[in-house]
């Protein structure tokens, strides 16, 4: 997909988002009780999917995961897989990048643009500290980054203030489950002050667009990955991907290989984002 076709998919998801309601004043809620059976029941897996996943993960080794939630502002997402939750690593610098642009009030300078394109798009750790000593001290750097995770409706991420491990970022130490992540990516082209975060999301370098990237109907990714104290790696991603059904999710991946090699990782993150594409469909709305 073009950096054009992003760039319009993002303006349309954004302009559903802020279109004006058309129901008259004073109309009540849709009684949720009276709601189809398929209504209620968007995220349940089709026959067979937790079958086909199990077969996936048996055949990959070591543990992996998914999260996937329709678009909107905060909606409960699904999980499938052992592996629940870990460490953001450089996914975390999404919330982040979002808060300074938010600190600004809309309207980054060129040199915080400039931050943020090297921070997202080549993931640059120094980049992406520069943006959050924009933010203040780490305490408020903090709680910034968390408001932006809580706009986003995920509800239960701390943000570390203080490094966590010499060496490694202070945020991409967060213990991000996939479904609060998946919930977040899903709110992403609904909240304020994400566009030119998602536009940068749809640029991320070559080298990088492993996994998630690789789907052609990706429309906005980022991934991290590290290792942990025993130095196993855990390679990840969050995204926003249209899929096959013309839905559009926030979606969440992730593996711990059996072998702890980050190259791995990407193999079985190549492995579930084709599983995805093949095999989830939700039939939900597109619109905020």
């Amino acid at each position: 997909m073009s950096i054009e076709q992003l760039r319009r998919e993002r303006d349309e998801l954004q302009r559903q988002a802020t279109a004006p309601s058309t129901k008259p004043a004073g109309t009540p809620p849709k009684d949720r009780s009276a709601a189809p059976p398929q209504a209620s029941a968007q995220l349940a897996p089709a026959t067979g999917i937790s079958e086909s996943f199990t077969e996936l993960s048996g055949r990959l080794g070591g543990s992996i995961g998914l999260a996937y939630a329709p678009l909107g502002l905060g909606k409960p997402a699904k999980s499938l897989g052992d592996l629940r939750e870990g460490v953001g690593w450089s996914t975390m610098k999404i919330p982040v990048a979002i808060a300074t642009v938010k600190l600004a009030k809309g309207h980054p300078s060129q040199d915080t643009l400039r931050l943020m394109r090297l921070a997202i798009t080549q993931s640059d750790n120094d980049a992406a500290m520069e943006l959050w000593s924009q933010l203040g001290s780490p305490t408020a750097a903090a709680a910034q980054t968390q408001a932006v995770l809580r706009e986003g409706g995920d509800t239960t991420t701390v943000v570390p203030s203080e490094r966590l491990r010499p060496g490694y970022t202070p945020f991409g130490q967060s213990n991000w489950s996939l479904a609060a992540q998946a919930t977040f990516a899903a709110s992403l082209p609904c909240m304020a002050n994400t566009g030119q975060v998602l536009e940068l999301m749809g640029q991320v370098t070559p080298s990088q667009s492993w996994g998630i990237g690789a789907i052609t109907a990706t429309v906005a990714f980022k991934g991290g990955w590290g290792p942990g104290r025993d130095g196993a790696y855990l390679v990840r991603q969050m995204a926003v991907v249209r899929l096959a059904d013309g839905s559009r999710i926030g979606l969440a991946i992730a593996a711990r290989p059996a072998d702890g090699r980050f190259d791995t990782g990407v193999a079985d993150l190549n492995a579930l984002a084709g599983w995805v594409a093949s095999n989830i469909r939700t039939g939900g709305a597109n619109r905020c």
